[in-house]
């Protein structure tokens, strides 16, 4: 019964975001290709997934009903640490970024689906640091792992689709923060929370912030130096008058 539950919710979630997909401004861009990747990916995913709850589940209280919210948050805190640190690394070394992490940045245009679209090593690493890690160290329930299985598939879907959207959960990073990594690279690595940037000054809005006072500081003391220049040559200009008036 359980694993009837799972396979609804994953297929259902995963009908939702093809369908965001279809409605996108961008998905003109997605050919055969691009979809025999996704449905690959996700199908992995699934049964990885699958795996995992059928193997979690051995004890009465791991079937339980019952949520513990603190489980949930503690869950995401671990995924996201260990996301920040093995995306900020991809990043940083030429060789794990090009055949690992190069696929996903492909597109510069991001649809729902590019947060499926990454190769196969990609799927397999996240896999084990979205799913495997943090479920092997806090063994959630069942009902706790449905919703997190559903919070994270929903949450990557949404962080690829567009800068205009707003926050989706609160507290989680927006679509916004994400794009910024796309499009500016050099930070945002944060999957779910913007913790790990913040405390590692790889925050690009922050970066941002600190270019704009830097620019505004720069620009201030030009205009004073300039202001300085203008007053110096209408004093020497004031000056000279004066000289031929005596003269």
């Amino acid at each position: 019964m359980n694993t009837l539950v799972y396979i609804f919710i994953y297929v259902t979630l995963f009908c939702i975001i093809v369908k965001l997909n279809s409605y996108h401004k961008n998905h003109n861009k997605c050919d055969f290709s691009y979809y025999k990747d996704i449905y690959i990916n996700y199908s992995v995913l699934f049964v990885l997934t699958l795996l995992v709850i059928n193997n979690n589940y051995a004890s009465d209280y791991k079937y339980s009903c019952s949520v513990n919210l603190f489980i949930i948050i503690i869950y995401f805190l671990i995924a996201d640490s260990l996301t920040y640190w093995y995306h900020r690394t991809v990043h940083r070394q030429p060789i794990l970024k090009k055949y690992v992490h190069s696929t996903h940045h492909d597109n510069y245009q991001m649809v729902p689906l590019d947060a499926l679209n990454a190769s196969y090593l990609e799927i397999l690493c996240d896999f084990l640091m979205v799913f495997l890690i943090p479920t092997f160290i806090l063994q959630p329930n069942f009902v706790e792992s449905i919703i997190i299985y559903g919070i994270v598939v929903s949450h990557i879907a949404y962080k690829h689709m567009d800068e205009e959207y707003g926050y989706f959960i609160p507290y989680f990073i927006n679509a916004n923060y994400h794009t910024k990594h796309h499009e500016i690279g050099g930070g945002n690595y944060g999957q779910f929370f913007i913790m790990w940037d913040f405390l590692m000054n790889t925050l690009i809005l922050k970066r941002e912030k600190k270019e704009i006072r830097e620019n505004k500081e720069i620009r201030e003391k030009k205009e004073i130096r300039e202001n300085k220049e203008i007053r110096k040559k209408k004093k020497k200009l004031k000056t000279n008058k004066s000289n031929d008036k005596i003269k």
